[in-house]
C-alpha cells in the first residue's frame, strides 16, 4: 500500500475500498500465505490524525494470536495521545 495513492485524487476512493473495522477507526488490506501474516492500512488515532502502518508476523509458532496481538497493538497506538 503507498501513502501517494492515498493522497491522490481518488485517495479517498482507494481509502474507502479498504475493510473498515476497530469500530471506524482502521481501514485496512490484510494478507496471508504459508506462515506469514501481514496487514497494511491507515489508523485514525483518538485526536483524528491519520497514520499508516505495517505489520507481518512470519514463522509464526502454533498458539501465537497474530490477528489478536495486532489488535493491541494498534489499540495502544490509537490511544496513546498522537
Amino acid at each position: 500500500m503507498d501513502c501517494a495513492a492515498r493522497r491522490s485524487p481518488v485517495g479517498q476512493r482507494f481509502l474507502e475500498s479498504l475493510t473498515l473495522y476497530a469500530n471506524g477507526t482502521v481501514r485496512a488490506k490484510r494478507g496471508a500465505m504459508s506462515g506469514v501474516r501481514t496487514e497494511v492500512g491507515f489508523l485514525r488515532t483518538a485526536t483524528g490524525r491519520e497514520l499508516t502502518y505495517a505489520v507481518m508476523g512470519n514463522a509464526l509458532g502454533s498458539g501465537i494470536d497474530f490477528w489478536g496481538l495486532k489488535q493491541e497493538l494498534l489499540d495502544a497506538v490509537r490511544d496513546a495521545g498522537f
